[in-house]
């Protein structure tokens, strides 16, 4: 016989150490062949109470001559027992082991503790019979320490019954996971592992620690009913309330732990819902019923684990709902970022919300004058969404009241429906309940609306669930607004810098309205009328309508209405200058304004609603009006339309008052030209003379030609162009040609008329120069004899005459000389020429060489000689030529002045 007593006191050499002591005693004797068998039984006694028992822990080997007996002694009352063996177990399959490997075992009481033991024979028949026996039955179980000593005042608390399987596999999960961190803890200790951190530790320090009496009692309890073949477990304890201190630090510690399980930390897997559920119930239920017993109150009646699960599953219920709302709040926050429109908008909420609510369908709704328009439905028939477009901003029904009150309209029942809206009743026969809530922000920019088959309550989480969505539509409809807005503000500016384009296009001030006419009704009106004044008649200039044609077939747009007729409308507007908006068309507006009962109803038959009357004022006086107007179909004018209204009449006024101050001025230019101009050049013997003159456009300039006689035989000649254009031009014109008529008349040459002319531009108005009047000239003295002409030319910074020749090219006649009236002493150089029969002499302004030829080049003075080098022509031929082939398709850019003067042949003289 040989017997071995060990502390073990250190928790992770325990079961090494254990294994080596049996090997040792065991080695040389006739038991020999036990040594391994003996070992595992040995380890697993030791595991056991390094995992379940209370240290320390003493191990005893004895070793006999046909038997060897361990004995492991721990401080723990709790005797050990076969746990339930699932597919799940991490542990309990060690004692099933010591069943199988010995003949013998037991549990006794040894003082505070007790001692597990175990015998192995040498007989291995023997061993093999007991491998179905049981460490320790259900009944030994139960009955084990009937005998235990308990303490004083323990509670008994009934907590009903639960189904058994799932009490084993809640109690198998947890065990796992204290196996797992006993292993942690022990491998740390050893050095085999890493160091365990310190949050961890206190983690598996309450897991393994506190409520462990519990722990096991409710497993032996499972145990016992599996072993009785009970499908469920009834719970009974018998419990100290000091025993229930460690109850939530164990609950808080467990759920701690699938957070470790959960990031994979651990090998465990994370807790099923249903053991969660199940330990937190047990826990509490019990911590409720020691508290009542701990202030005398009777036990109550417990809150079964069946009732526990359904409280669980409408908090999981209310829970998805909640999220379910949450996540579609969200999908309607993103989409309606991004949202362009208000049937975007529409779209967006209704797709969430009636689902959400499960109602039978939603609508939203947003003011279009003085109806409601419906840019989205969701679930509604036809009928009823035509009813809801017809819906009038007034009237008398949910969505309309919610809109114009900005409050939420609750209607949880059809006598809610009926009392409040019966027309609703007969809109939706089949709706119960019904609620319509605003879309507000700084103002109600529409309302929700949402129908239910069924009454409905809607209790704080849906309304506010509403609520919400209504808001962040109202946010996204008020940004649609103001994008439009601005929109609407950018193209009404491009739309009156186009007529500003328009206007100054064309001097044609009634045609110009015409066309701005046209373009309005392209933009911002369905017709738009146009009315120019005098001092007794308002006429019509210009009227369209969107998509071409006149307003009616049968409307007279020539009637003509005295403007001092009507105390309204148009005569009003342009008697006072002040414009006059109409956000709604009436009859009895009509009727102020002057329209007959055929007009008026002409208005009916075209469904104008809206209108708005500007005056076309320009330097103080009021030239006429534009009258638009809109449609039933499109929203009313406001305030913004009419600031864009008078925006065009502003400048339409400038541009009629422009073209017509311009025609004036025009018109007395060309009769001061007219006054200037020779009306009819003298006749000179021997001398074809031939002349032109054409304005730049419509313009009057300063280029001028003269001829007149002197003495005897002589005659002077001038051709010039004054700087300007208009009435200056032409008066200075006027003082160019007088100046040399009457220097001419005096006997001195030509050169000193030039002389005298810089004189009289320079100083005429005063004693101070004036040089910004200034012109250039060619002029001379053409004196007859029997053989031509003799002429003698000077210039002053003019082009130079060219000759034409019989037989010979077109040459220039090169004269030189300063600008006249642009400088205090001129240089002016004279030329004698003679012209013989046959020859001509072509005087011509800068208009003449500057024009621009088809192909967009300038015709200068050599493409001029190659236009005078044709055949020999007549000096009037000449001049007709080059008027029909420069200028017959448009008149030219610069004023023109051309005179040719040619000495005729013998023959043609004598005729």
């Amino acid at each position: 016989m040989a017997t071995r007593e060990l502390e073990l006191s250190s928790r992770h050499e325990a079961s090494a150490q254990a294994r080596q002591e049996v090997a040792a005693l065991l080695s040389g004797t006739e038991l020999a062949q036990l040594t391994s068998d003996a070992q595992l039984v040995v380890s697993e006694l030791v595991s056991n109470a390094l995992l379940h028992g209370t240290p320390p822990i003493r191990l005893t080997i004895d070793v006999g001559t046909d038997r060897v007996r361990v004995a492991v002694f721990d401080t723990s009352i709790s005797p050990p027992g076969r746990n339930h063996a699932g597919e799940t177990a991490m542990t309990g399959r060690g004692l099933m082991v010591v069943e199988a490997l010995t003949v013998r075992r037991g549990v006794e009481r040894q003082g505070s503790g007790k001692q597990v033991w175990a015998e192995l024979s040498g007989d291995a028949s023997e061993n093999a019979d007991d491998l179905l026996g049981a460490f320790l039955s259900p009944e030994e179980l139960m009955d084990a320490w009937a005998d235990v000593e308990e303490p004083d005042e323990l509670v008994e608390v009934d907590l009903g019954e639960v189904p058994t399987k799932l009490l084993l596999a809640a109690k198998v999960h947890t065990e796992n996971l204290v196996r797992e961190f006993t292993l942690a803890t022990v491998g740390a200790e050893a050095g085999a592992s890493a160091r365990v951190p310190e949050e961890l530790a206190r983690l598996i320090a309450a897991v393994t620690g506190e409520f462990g009496e519990l722990r096991r009692e409710l497993k032996e309890q499972a145990l016992a009913a599996q072993a009785r073949g009970e499908e469920r477990t009834h719970l009974r304890f018998r419990l100290a309330p000091s025993t229930m201190k460690g109850g939530n630090r164990y609950l808080d510690a467990l759920d701690e732990a699938d957070a470790y399980c959960r990031a994979g930390r651990l090998l465990t897997l994370e807790t099923p819902p249903q053991h969660k559920v199940f330990r937190r119930w047990y826990v509490e239920e019990l911590g409720r019923q020691v508290q009542r017993s701990q202030v005398g109150r009777p036990p109550a009646a417990p809150h079964s684990f069946e009732d526990r699960l359904l409280d669980e599953l409408n908090a999981l219920a209310e829970a998805e709902r909640t999220a379910d709302r949450a996540a579609r709040l969200h999908r309607v926050s993103a989409s309606l970022a991004a949202a362009g429109s208000a049937e975007r908008v529409a779209e967006i909420v209704l797709q969430e919300v009636v689902p959400a609510l499960g109602a039978t369908g939603g609508g939203l709704l947003i003011p279009a004058g003085a109806k409601l328009a419906l840019p989205g439905v969701v679930g509604y028939p036809e009928e009823l969404v035509s009813a809801l477009r017809e819906e009038p901003a007034e009237a008398d029904l949910p969505a309309a009241v919610a809109l114009r009150t900005r409050q939420p309209v609750w209607l949880e029942s059809t006598e809610d429906l009926d009392t409040r809206f019966p027309d609703v009743r007969r809109l939706e026969p089949e709706t119960a309940s019904l609620c319509a809530v605003p879309l507000s922000v700084n103002s109600s920019v529409g309302a929700i609306r949402f129908s239910f088959a069924q009454p409905r309550l809607f209790d704080d989480e849906e309304r506010a669930f509403v609520l919400t969505v209504a808001g962040q539509g109202a946010q996204a409809l008020d940004r649609i607004r103001l994008l439009e807005e601005e929109r609407a503000a950018a193209g009404q500016l491009a739309f009156l810098a186009d007529a500003s384009r328009a206007l100054a296009e064309s001097l044609d001030h009634e045609q110009t309205l015409r066309t701005i006419a046209e373009q309005t009704v392209t933009t911002m009106a369905d017709w738009c009328a146009v009315y120019l004044a005098d001092r007794r008649h308002i006429r019509t200039v210009a009227i369209s309508r969107a998509g071409g044609g006149a307003p009616h077939e049968e409307w007279d747009l020539d009637v003509q209405f005295p403007a001092d007729r009507s105390p309204a409308g148009v005569p009003r507007v342009i008697a006072t200058g002040e414009a006059e908006l109409y956000p709604e068309v009436t009859d009895d507006l009509l009727v102020e304004t002057g329209f007959d009962p055929e007009q008026i109803e002409i208005v009916h038959r075209l469904d104008i609603r809206s209108a708005l009357a500007v005056p076309m004022t320009a330097r103080g006086r009021t030239l006429g009006a534009i009258v638009l107007s809109r449609a039933a179909s499109r929203p009313r004018f406001d305030k913004r339309d009419l600031a864009v209204a008078l925006g065009l009449a502003e400048r339409a006024a400038v541009a009629v008052d422009n073209a017509v101050l311009y025609q004036h001025e025009i018109e007395v230019a060309q009769a001061l030209q007219r006054g200037l101009l020779p009306p009819a050049l003298p006749s000179v013997p021997g001398i074809e003379v031939a002349v032109a003159y054409r304005p730049a456009a419509e313009e009057v300039g300063g280029d001028f030609y003269d001829l007149w006689p002197l003495t005897e035989g002589v005659w002077g000649f001038a051709v010039g162009d004054v700087c300007g254009i208009g009435a200056d031009a032409a008066a200075l014109n006027g003082v160019a040609r007088a100046t040399l008529r009457a220097l001419s008349i005096t006997g001195a040459d030509p050169a000193e008329w030039l002389e005298g002319l810089n004189t009289a531009l320079l100083f005429g108005a005063g004693d101070e120069p004036q040089r910004e009047r200034f012109c250039t000239v060619v002029a001379g003295t053409l004196r007859v004899d029997g053989r031509g002409a003799i002429l003698r030319l000077a210039t002053g910074g003019h082009p130079p005459p060219i000759l034409r020749r019989p037989q010979s090219p077109p040459t220039a006649v090169r004269v030189t000389g300063t600008l006249i009236g642009a400088f205090d002493e001129v240089d002016i150089r004279e030329l004698e020429l003679r012209l013989e029969p046959g020859d001509q002499l072509v005087l011509y302004t800068d208009g003449v060489t500057d024009v621009r030829q088809p192909d967009g080049t300038i015709l200068g003075e050599r493409g001029l000689l190659d236009l005078l080098g044709a055949a020999d022509q007549s000096a009037e031929a000449l001049v007709g030529r080059l008027v029909e082939r420069l200028w017959s398709e448009r008149p030219p850019e610069d004023d023109v002045a051309l005179l040719v003067l040619a000495a005729l042949p013998a023959r043609e003289r004598a005729r």
